[in-house]
C-alpha cells in the first residue's frame, strides 16, 4: 500500500480544490466524505468489506 499523506496536508488540499465560494458546509461535508473514504479503504484493507454480489444479494433479500 502507497503511504498516505498526513491529515492536515490532505485538508489543505481538499480545500484548494474548492471554489473560493465554498460554505463551511461545504468544506465540512468534503472533510465528512474523505474521512468516510479513508475508514472504507481501511477497512477492505482489513477483509472487513463484501464483495459486489454479497451486496446485491442483500439488497434483493430486503
Amino acid at each position: 500500500m502507497a503511504k498516505r499523506s498526513n491529515a492536515k496536508q490532505e485538508a489543505k488540499k481538499l480545500i484548494e480544490k474548492l471554489p473560493d465560494a465554498a460554505s463551511w458546509d461545504d468544506i465540512m461535508y468534503q472533510f465528512y466524505v474523505r474521512q468516510k473514504y479513508e475508514h472504507g479503504i481501511q477497512a477492505a484493507d482489513r477483509g472487513e468489506g463484501m464483495v459486489h454480489d454479497q451486496v446485491k444479494k442483500l439488497f434483493r433479500s430486503k
